[in-house]
């Protein structure tokens, strides 16, 4: 079984190859996962950002939540284990 980490690291490297070679046409499914693109939009048009740097911060920032969740699952097992 691989970690949360592995697995949302993967589907947003997918959500972003999906949108980089434009089968998301009008960027629904990107905008709807990336969580960076939403902060962006709030202090300036996304549109004028380098897409390669959005989608660096969307797939950052799932590697990120994946580690914490497998940070916090592995000491909840070892609380449960003692």
């Amino acid at each position: 079984m691989r970690t949360f980490r592995f697995w949302l690291t993967l589907g947003a490297v997918l959500v972003c190859l999906f949108n980089y070679f434009g089968f998301d046409r009008d960027n629904l499914l990107f905008f709807f996962v990336s969580i960076p693109a939403w902060v962006i939009e709030m202090y300036r048009e996304v549109y004028t950002v380098n897409p390669l740097f959005v989608y660096a911060l969307t797939i950052g920032f799932y590697f990120l939540l994946g580690y914490s969740i497998d940070r916090l699952l592995a000491k909840r097992n070892r609380e449960q284990a003692a």
